[in-house]
């Protein structure tokens, strides 16, 4: 029974393959330290010259293990530094994708072009009660940003004042009911990344003008008077009525009307007699009351030589 297990370990020793006996050798080498023999002791004995490969396995074993703890520190720094290296390198710059991102990686073409108003906002007067719509048609390549504005704050849409864009490039602003708080300066501004561009117009909330103060007569030449007056108190694009009335009479006798200015020459009035002048503010509201009559003014004809009145309206 015995020779039969020497046999087959004899076999199984020809047929072992290269790991078993690179495992015997290693068995070995840790029998020889367990003694404290040197590695190559038995090789010296033995004669040999060159060191075996069981002891120069052995001594590959000795040296990693005793450098293994070091080792392993110093690939774990390595490994830390590493993967702080490159997550630093995998960190955008942030500003510079907030720039990029902003931007959108543009590139101009021959094509692009910076804000233009082709249709500019237009001062409007309304009544109160009335709608109203602004319109505008700004251009731009690439398509523009718009924003609105009244009175420099930023309007948004809401049920008052609605905000719309049209597929065609028109900005519309309508207001289905107008009322003293959206009479204002109103912007509309086109922005892209070439530059931007404004259009701004007012809008005024027309209501019946208030009685004037009664106007003055500072100069007279010959038939000629000069008349003065103090503005309305109306904010909407207004016009005067001028009338006057010789003194002793009771009908007032028109002068002219639509007068854009708060001054007018009176010429071809009455020698000899003494008039007055009254003056009535009117706008797309109406025209207010008449104001009270000035001071009574005596027409000399050619004999009187004051002094010449300024440039001014003449009577057609």
């Amino acid at each position: 029974r015995s020779g039969s297990s020497e046999d087959s370990g004899g076999a199984s020793g020809r047929s072992t393959p290269l790991f078993g006996r690179l495992r015997r050798a290693t068995s070995e080498g840790e029998s020889l330290r367990r003694l404290g023999l040197p590695h190559n002791q038995l090789a010296a004995q033995a004669g040999a010259t060159t060191p075996s490969a069981e002891s120069l396995g052995s001594e590959a074993s000795a040296t990693s293990g005793s450098s293994a703890p070091g080792e392993s520190r110093s690939r774990l720094r390595w490994g830390f530094s590493r993967q702080r290296k490159d997550k630093g390198l995998s960190q955008p710059n942030l500003s510079a994708s907030i720039q990029e991102e902003l931007g959108h990686q543009y590139v101009r073409s021959e094509s692009d072009f910076p804000p233009v108003f082709h249709i500019k906002l237009k001062d409007q007067v309304l009544l109160e009660g009335e709608a109203a719509t602004l319109l505008c048609l700004p251009a731009a390549c690439p398509a523009p940003h718009i924003s609105w504005m009244k009175d420099k704050k930023s309007l948004r849409s809401e049920p008052s004042v609605i905000i719309v864009s049209c597929k065609d490039g028109r900005q519309l602003l309508s207001i289905p009911r107008v009322g003293k708080r959206h009479a204002g300066l109103y912007e509309c501004s086109a922005t892209n990344v070439l530059g931007s561009i404004t259009s701004s117009c007012t809008m005024a909330v027309a209501r019946v003008p208030g009685k004037l103060a009664p106007p003055e007569v500072p100069q007279t030449y010959q038939d000629t008077a000069l008349v003065l007056w103090k503005p309305g108190d109306s904010r909407a694009p207004c016009t005067y009525t001028l009338e006057r009335r010789v003194d002793g009479e009771s009908v007032w006798h028109p002068v002219s009307s639509g007068i854009p200015d708060c001054y007018y020459n009176v010429s071809h009035l009455p020698v000899g007699m003494t008039v007055r002048f009254r003056v009535a503010c009117a706008n797309r509201a109406g025209q207010g009351p008449f104001s009270n009559p000035s001071e009574k003014v005596f027409v000399r004809g050619t004999q009187d030589s004051s002094a010449v009145p300024s440039a001014a309206h003449q009577e057609a």
